[in-house]
C-alpha cells in the first residue's frame, strides 16, 4: 500500500477580488500543507483518479493530449532528468534509480506508485518499460509524466522569441492542447479577458520562470462535476452539452465545485526553458457556503468580475443562481 498524505488544499480567492495577475509566491511558502507546499510535484492519496483519467485520455486519442513542437534534444534530456533526480528525491520511498542488471550503461527507474520499471539510456531515450499501458510509452518524457498527478508544460526560448515546445495535458480546464503548442506567451494568454497588462510584461515573466525561482501560483474555476478531463473536443459518442459540464444545479447539496489549479513553475537556464506544473484540485461547494469567511470571499470575488470574466470562466448563465445558493 502507498503510503501517500491527502491532496493538499488551497482556497485562491482569499482576498476576494477576482484579479488576473502573475501572483507569484517563492515555491516552499506555507500554505498549511506541510512538505506538500514544497514540492513541485506533489503526489498525494488521490493519485489513482488521476492515473486513471490519463490512461483514458491516451486510449482515446494520445495526440489530443500529448503534444510537442520544435522541442530541442537537449532540452527533452534536461527535462527528462530534472524529473527523474526531482522525484527520486522528493520521495525515495517511491522513486529510485539504479544501473540495469544486464547492462551497465542502462538504468532502470523503478516506480512504486504504479509498479512500473523503466529502462533508459544515458541520453535519456526510454528503452523499455513492463508497463502495460495502451498505448505504449511514446518516449521517456512520457512515461515520466504518466507517473504522477500533474500535467506539464515546457516552455523554450532563444534569441528571438519563446514558445511552448512540449506539453503533457490531460486535465485541461477547457483548453487544448494542440491550440497552445507551439505558441508563445502572449499567444497562448490571449484569450483571458483583462491579461493585457500581464502580456505586456511577457518577456519578463519567461525569463523570470527560467533563471529565477521556483515558483508557485494558483488559478480557479467553477465548475459543477469533479472531472479532471475537461478538453473543449468531447470523446467520441458523447454529447457537447454534457461533455462540457458547468450544469448549476441548486437542488444539489453541492451544486459546484471551486476548481483550483496548483501551478509550480521551475526553471532549467541551462537549456533557457522552464516546466510548468498543473495539478487540478477540488473544493466542494457545500464546505464553502458553510464557512462564513470563505463563503463571503468567494461571493466577493465573484461579484468583482467582468461580464467578459464570468463568461470566459463559465458562469456567466448560472450566475444570479450561485450567489443566492451561497447566500441562502
Amino acid at each position: 500500500m502507498l503510503n501517500l498524505p491527502p491532496p493538499p488544499r488551497y482556497f485562491p480567492p482569499q482576498k476576494g477580488v477576482y484579479e488576473v495577475a502573475p501572483g507569484l509566491s517563492a515555491l516552499g511558502k506555507d500554505f498549511g500543507n506541510g512538505e506538500q507546499d514544497k514540492k513541485f510535484l506533489a503526489l498525494d492519496s488521490d493519485f489513482g483518479i488521476y492515473r486513471e483519467n490519463k490512461i483514458r485520455c491516451r486510449k482515446e486519442n494520445f495526440s489530443k493530449y500529448v503534444c510537442k513542437k520544435d522541442f530541442p534534444l537537449a532540452t527533452e534530456q534536461a527535462v527528462c532528468a530534472w524529473l527523474i533526480e526531482r522525484l527520486c528525491a522528493d520521495y525515495p520511498d517511491l522513486f529510485s534509480v539504479r544501473v540495469s542488471r544486464t547492462d551497465k550503461d542502462l538504468f532502470v527507474l523503478s516506480c512504486a506508485s504504479t509498479q512500473e520499471e523503466i529502462t533508459f539510456d544515458q541520453s535519456y531515450n526510454l528503452v523499455s518499460t513492463n508497463s502495460k499501458i495502451d498505448p505504449p510509452y511514446a518516449d521517456l518524457f512520457d512515461a515520466l509524466c504518466s507517473n504522477f498527478p500533474a500535467d506539464l508544460s515546457v516552455v523554450t526560448k532563444n534569441e528571438s522569441k519563446n514558445w511552448v515546445s512540449a506539453l503533457h495535458l490531460c486535465a485541461p480546464s477547457h483548453w487544448a492542447a494542440a491550440d497552445k503548442i507551439g505558441r508563445d506567451f502572449t499567444e497562448v494568454h490571449l484569450p483571458v479577458p483583462g491579461i493585457e497588462k500581464v502580456n505586456k510584461a511577457a518577456g519578463s515573466l519567461v525569463d523570470a520562470m527560467i533563471l529565477r525561482g521556483p515558483y508557485i501560483r494558483f488559478a480557479w474555476s467553477m465548475v459543477t462535476d469533479r472531472r479532471l478531463n475537461h478538453h473543449p473536443l468531447p470523446p467520441p459518442n458523447i454529447s457537447s452539452e454534457e461533455w462540457n459540464g458547468r450544469i448549476f444545479d441548486p437542488a444539489k447539496a453541492s451544486p459546484f465545485y471551486l476548481r483550483v489549479e496548483r501551478q509550480t513553475l521551475w526553471g532549467l537556464p541551462q537549456v533557457q526553458s522552464a516546466l510548468f506544473g498543473i495539478h487540478v484540485l477540488f473544493v466542494d461547494g457545500a464546505e464553502i457556503k458553510a464557512n462564513p469567511e470563505k463563503n463571503t470571499l468567494l461571493k466577493s470575488a465573484l461579484q468583482s468580475m467582468t461580464p467578459e470574466s464570468r463568461k470566459y470562466k463559465g458562469v456567466a448563465h448560472y450566475f444570479d443562481g450561485l450567489i443566492s445558493w451561497l447566500e441562502a
